[in-house]
C-alpha cells in the first residue's frame, strides 16, 4: 500500500461485457418482421395437390423425363420423379415412359 493508508482507484471497464440488451431488441424485430413473400411455382411445374407440384429438371441420359417436388408450404422429399404414362409419378425407372412432359396430364 501506498503511505498515507489509502488504497488508489481502480478504473473499471464499463461496456466491455457482453451486449445482452441490444441482442434481445434485434431478436424482437426480427422476429415481428413480415413473413418473406412466397415464391410462385417455378415456370413448368405440375399440380399434383394442393400446394404440391411436380417441377421439371429435363431429361436423364436416356432421355426419360425428371421431375422433383416443390411446394411453398410444404415439406417434400429430395428424390428424382419420372412419368409413369398413366399420369402420375414414380421413382421406378423401370416403371417410367418417355413420354413429353407437354404430353404429361395435369392434375388441376
Amino acid at each position: 500500500m501506498p503511505q498515507g493508508g489509502y488504497r488508489p482507484a481502480v478504473p473499471r471497464r464499463r461496456g466491455g461485457g457482453f451486449p445482452l440488451p441490444g441482442l434481445l431488441l434485434c431478436c424482437l424485430l426480427a422476429g415481428c418482421a413480415a413473413p418473406p413473400v412466397q415464391p410462385a411455382p417455378p415456370p413448368g411445374a405440375i399440380r399434383v395437390g394442393e400446394d404440391l407440384y411436380q417441377v421439371p429438371l429435363g431429361k436423364d441420359a436416356d432421355g426419360y423425363p425428371r421431375f422433383t417436388l416443390w411446394s411453398r408450404t410444404r415439406a417434400v422429399i429430395t428424390v428424382i420423379w419420372y412419368p409413369d404414362g398413366e399420369g402420375g409419378f414414380t421413382t421406378d425407372r423401370s416403371r417410367a415412359v418417355r413420354t413429353p412432359p407437354s404430353d404429361i396430364p395435369r392434375r388441376d
